[in-house]
Parts: C-alpha cells; structure tokens; sequence
C-alpha cells in the first residue's frame, strides 16, 4: 500500500513516514 502513496505523494508520504518513526523512537 505504501508503495502507491510513495508514487501519488513521496513528500507527503516520506514526512509521515518519517514522523512515525520518529514518535514511535
């Protein structure tokens, strides 16, 4: 599922992604 939000939105996508991991650590 991720992989159609990276090629609809990757920047959008990247921050989430990036934000989660970052609460998550």
């Amino acid at each position: 599922m991720a992989y159609w939000l990276m090629k609809s939105e990757p920047d959008v996508y990247s921050i989430d992604h990036l934000r989660s991991e970052k609460r998550k650590t």
